[in-house]
């Protein structure tokens, strides 16, 4: 057994491979981007050209181990190395039993770049439209994925073409070696991101930043400043911002009536559409003087686009993905998603200046907790969860051709009582208007009036100790404790009698006694002394002249005839109140 350890070259990469065996020789392993320092992290590929080579590679600093030809550390180098710390990574070749020197390269990981203001915003307009695509829309996003990392290496450059043939010796000089390689990494680790619809916020925003970390010198050496990663997050958001304007009403009434099977046909031009309007603002102007200083146009790039696009997807099945996540993400849901047993709801989805709820088919997914009972109202039935789905109604639409997907939460309602009462004369008139309180330690709970037949309801009154209070001008305030126990109704009749003329102070008659006692609240407040809230008959915290005429007018139910007398008010009143035929109705004069 023979171990060898490999010797490390030092510096950014190796100009050849020396195999351990045989003696031969292969053109180095690359790195990129070049060993240097980099902002948040990078994504580093390595390869050699020599065809049928492994790599195997460390990024802890490790050194790689040989025994008989064979590496005993160290990973196969199969994708892309994502670092986010400073740290070195040494890698080998292996080719037939034979084994390169050790190529070394260090990434130092430095402070953060600039603001994450628009890389921000993107991360959460991406996942705003990945959480919005169904199970065959992913599949769609990673089949593409797959797709454009299968194309062979030989084909980049038919692929790349427009733009290669176009740029200026300077632009390609500032990309290396190997423009088209170059190009390639760049669009490959864009386009992983992009078709890789992860809904983590934060994980898409390091995916992001590790992008703009990687890429930035490059851009600044292509464009020589004046144009930075954030350009292109701001491009992307704004052209996202002029989709909505490219559906026509023709596209709208489509959409109505066909759903998403109109996008496979209008797609491209929807998109070429919204890219050529953002180019054309004045904001733009930089971006696009940029690409004409590099030898590019508008049209190079569609025209790459359009390429990519057709390797990636032929059908365009991911970008219909993306539209359609796009536009259901627009959706704005009117109403309640957590609702009582035995309640209803109602719901709208406005998106694109109309209302789509009566256009579309509704569904629950547990019927026993929440259903349907007509178009958009939902009935919640028992507790539990729901996902309640809106779609266009063709074969698969359910499945294929949802528009809004929202989870319902059924809450249990606490069993409640009801409190209904009749509030009635001595005479056994109905009282209409009389003012019903009910109140749980001293806090006004519910209130209402009785109707025409003096009759009050209040409904789902929760358990528990109250006071149910019944109050008009002119009569005598009735209160009521109450237990309120679940699913027992009370039923209540009151009998409201007349006040002031009443016997007030319990001597068995209404006399003159009455009267003074009356006269000796007059005009006090509920701070003042003395009051009496009985006395109040317009509850508003005085005893005033309202009060005073109010009680006039009930005297003549008086249980007995008063004394012709007078009583003079408060001299700011200069009224007088007097019964001068002591038939037990008493006037009042000025």
């Amino acid at each position: 057994m023979t171990l060898v350890l490999i010797p490390v070259l030092a510096g950014a990469q190796v100009d050849a491979i020396v195999w351990e065996q045989g003696g031969g020789s292969a053109p180095a392993i690359t790195a990129n981007p070049e060993p240097g320092t980099y902002a948040v992290g990078v994504m580093v590929r390595l390869a050699t050209t020599t065809v049928g080579t492994q790599i195997y590679y460390t990024k802890d600093g490790t050194d790689l181990v040989v025994v008989d030809g064979v590496i005993t550390n160290g990973n196969l180098y199969t994708d892309k190395i994502t670092i986010e710390s400073t740290t070195t990574i040494k890698a080998i070749a292996v080719k037939d039993g034979k084994t390169s020197d050790v190529a070394a390269f260090e990434y130092v990981i430095g402070p953060p770049g600039p603001g994450d203001d628009a890389l921000n915003q993107l991360a959460s307009e991406l996942v705003r439209v990945y959480s919005n695509m169904d199970v065959n829309d992913r599949k769609a996003m990673e089949d593409a994925r797959a797709r454009i990392n299968a194309v062979p290496e030989q084909d980049w450059t038919q692929l790349l073409a427009p733009i290669l043939n176009n740029l200026t010796d300077q632009a390609k000089n500032a990309l290396g070696p190997d423009p088209c390689a170059k190009l390639r990494y760049f669009i490959l680790d864009g386009l992983d991101i992009y078709y890789s619809p992860n809904t983590n916020v934060n994980q898409v925003a390091q995916q992001l930043k590790i992008f703009r970390s990687t890429y930035t010198p490059m851009i600044t050496r292509v464009f020589k400043g004046g144009f930075t990663v954030e350009d292109i997050w701001s491009f992307i958001l704004a052209v996202q911002d002029a989709l909505p304007g490219q559906f026509t009403d023709q596209d709208l009434e489509d959409l109505l009536d066909k759903g998403f099977a109109i996008i496979e046909d209008r797609l491209q031009e929807w998109l070429n559409g919204a890219i050529y309007e953002t180019l054309n603002k004045p904001e733009y102007q930089v971006f696009k003087n940029k690409l004409v200083e590099v030898g590019l146009n508008t049209n190079i790039l569609m025209q790459t686009k359009n390429d990519l696009f057709n390797a990636a997807e032929p059908d365009l099945s991911a970008e219909q993905a993306v539209v359609k996540g796009y536009v259901r993400s627009r959706v704005e849901l009117v109403g309640e998603t957590t609702l009582l047993a035995g309640n209803t709801e109602t719901y709208q989805l406005n998106a694109m200046r109309v209302n789509l709820a009566s256009l579309l088919k509704w569904h629950s997914s547990d019927t026993a907790v929440a259903d349907f009972t007509q178009g958009s109202t939902l009935k919640a039935k028992t507790a539990g969860t729901t996902i309640i789905t809106a779609y266009w109604d063709t074969p698969d639409g359910l499945e294929k051709a949802w528009l809004k997907k929202f989870t319902v939460t059924v809450e249990p309602r606490e069993e409640t009582a009801a409190i209904r009462g009749k509030v009635r004369k001595q005479d056994g008139a109905p009282l209409k208007n009389v003012s019903v309180q009910l109140r749980q330690n001293e806090e006004l709970r519910l209130e209402t009036k009785t109707d025409y037949n003096g009759a009050f309801e209040f409904f789902a009154v929760t358990p528990g100790e109250y006071n149910l209070i019944i109050f008009a001008p002119g009569f005598l305030k009735v209160m009521f404790d109450i237990q309120i126990e679940p699913g027992k109704d009370i039923n209540k009749e009151i009998e409201l009698i007349f006040t002031i003329s009443s016997d007030l102070d319990s001597n068995g008659r209404v006399d003159d006694t009455d009267l003074e006692l009356f006269m000796s609240y007059y005009w006090q407040t509920k701070e003042g002394m003395p009051y009496d809230s009985v006395i109040d008959l317009f509850q508003d915290e005085k005893i005033d002249l309202k009060d005073l005429v109010t009680a006039g007018k009930s005297f003549g139910y008086s249980i007995q005839p008063l004394k012709a007398k007078h009583f003079s008010l408060p001299s700011r009143s200069r009224k007088f109140l007097a019964d001068f035929n002591a038939n037990g109705r008493w006037i009042l004069l000025n």
